[in-house]
This record gives C-alpha cells, structure tokens and sequence, in this order.
C-alpha cells in the first residue's frame, strides 16, 4: 500500500487509475513491484525504487546503471519465441556484490519505454504545480496591490 502512495505523491500514478483493476497504469504498477522483486520479497527497498525511477525520469545515476554483461537466458529458442519481449521486463536488472540493485546501460531503453506512462503522467504533475505556484504567487501579488485610497 504505501509502494502505490509513494507513486502517486510523486506523481507518476494518479490516483484514480491506480485504484481501478483494468488500468494499465496498475499493470505497470504491477510490472514494477515484479521488477523490484516485490513478489518475491514481500517489500521493496526505497533505493532500489530509486535506481528504476530515475531511469524511468530520465535521471540516470551513474553508479547503479553500469555497462555489464547482459543476463544468460537459459531458455531454448522455443521458450524464447513463447514468452513476450515486449513486454516481460523480468529478466532486467540485477543485484551487485553489494547486494544493491542495478540496471544495465542496454536495459535503459527498455525500461523508458515500457514505464512510458508513468514519466507522462510525472511531466503532467509538474506542470499542475507549476501552475498552481503561478496562481498562488499572482494571488499574493494581488493582495499586494490592493490598497485602495480614500478621499477624506
């Protein structure tokens, strides 16, 4: 539950979406609790949730996104074919010898692309509290110059 909230207080996840079990931005949701290792884990870890939503906001940290041999699959070429590549982001990332977790450089795109949305959605959060300073600041710059003189 607070994995959702933390989303949706930095505004990568709306609220609304979130709570309904067909939006795709729970899937993605979804997706990254699995990439995270949620499932397995029963928790993520704040830094590892950091490393993916940098990448995901285009804010890469250069010392947990290293060029590093991508992951051996040990699928046959009939499993391979089977299993969606668009889609299935289980494969990316891996944990250090620090136990940390880290994204390949090839890996980056992957991920933008896949996590689309959520960097949309946090564009759009921005520009709603940009928005709303404006307004705040011209209020107060109102109140300001509201001083309305009296003839005695």
């Amino acid at each position: 539950m607070k994995f959702k909230d933390f989303l949706v207080t930095c505004g990568l996840l709306t609220e609304f979406n979130a709570m309904m079990s067909e939006s795709q931005e729970r899937a993605l949701l979804y997706d990254l609790w699995k990439l995270l290792q949620g499932e397995e884990k029963e928790e993520v870890t704040i830094d590892s949730l950091r490393v993916v939503l940098q990448v995901v906001l285009r804010l890469i940290d250069i010392k947990r996104v290293i060029d590093a041999p991508p992951a051996v699959n040990h699928l046959s070429s009939d499993q391979r074919s089977e299993t969606p590549n668009k889609t299935d982001i289980s494969d990316i990332g891996f944990l250090n010898s620090k136990n940390e977790f880290c994204i390949r450089h090839l890996e980056v795109p992957k991920i933008q692309a896949h996590f689309k949305i959520f960097y949309l959605n946090r564009l759009q959060h921005q520009g709603k509290q940009l928005e709303a300073k404006k307004e705040k600041q011209a209020s107060v710059e109102n109140n300001k110059n509201s001083f309305k003189p009296k003839i005695a």
